[in-house]
């Protein structure tokens, strides 16, 4: 069955359900639009921005207990010696929970974490046995050991090279993640673009239809009146259809 042989509220009811169609699809499409921008953003907070802040925590804590550890070493009370040792103690575990953050987010070689985890727990070892040092009156062989050539120094320039190692791929992940957000969007405005080029094409098409079945039979029918009204009494209307407009034109023909 040809469309304009259709009855014209069935007609009106099939424009009505196309540009209900595309109003859905349109939803649709912004709806996945929304979520993966949403993933982008996630993606972003979860990686780049948890692990720089696990990094920032876990570097500022190392220095502090840096500073304490070489405060001890101007201590002779022996309650503030011990009260250093615990503050220690507190950032140490701190420390560790941030290890833990980074285990989690970081997307990068889970080995990274690792040497970086054993490389901070052998500095604390030498840092312990050091603490030792410093309680048992050893000073000289303290400072020694904190020294950039020493056992501590050492085992700290090895931490902070694990350290940056993580911190550069978590900057390189975040420009990584940055220019895809921008390639994403670049892409998603011009599939909407296509897409509303395509709606306005449909719709162009679904209401002209629309209106030429429409109209037609109505200029036909508009036109026969004038002549039938003018005296023409064979006038008959051309128009021939299923539809209503059809029952008017056959119904104008039996006059």
């Amino acid at each position: 069955m040809k469309i304009k042989d259709l009855k014209i509220g069935t007609q009106l009811w099939i424009g009505f359900a196309i540009t209900m169609a595309i109003i859905i699809v349109m939803g649709v499409v912004g709806a996945r639009q929304n979520f993966e921008l949403k993933n982008q953003t996630q993606d972003l907070f979860n990686h780049p921005y948890k692990v720089r802040a696990a990094i920032g925590a876990l570097s500022h804590d190392i220095d502090r207990e840096q500073i304490i550890h070489r405060d001890m070493l101007l201590k002779i009370n022996g309650k503030e010696t011990i009260q250093l040792m615990q503050a220690l103690e507190i950032l140490t575990d701190d420390v560790l929970k941030q290890f833990d953050i980074l285990s989690k987010q970081y997307l990068g070689p889970a080995l990274d974490i690792e040497e970086a985890r054993k490389a901070f727990l052998k500095w604390k070892v030498i840092r312990d046995e050091n603490n030792k040092l410093i309680l048992s009156g050893e000073i000289e062989k303290a400072i020694d050991n904190i020294k950039p050539n020493g056992k501590l120094g050492k085992v700290r320039e090895e931490l902070n090279d694990k350290i940056n190692t993580i911190d550069n791929f978590a900057n390189k992940k975040a420009e990584e993640f940055y220019l895809s957000s921008i390639d994403r969007v670049k892409t998603m405005n011009n599939e909407l673009i296509l897409f509303v080029i395509f709606i306005l094409l449909l719709s162009i098409i679904v209401n002209w239809m629309l209106l030429r079945n429409i109209n037609i039979p109505l200029i036909d029918l508009t036109q026969a009146t004038k002549e039938f009204g003018n005296g023409k009494m064979d006038t008959r209307s051309l128009y021939e259809s299923k539809n209503d407009f059809g029952a008017l034109s056959t119904s104008f023909n039996h006059l």
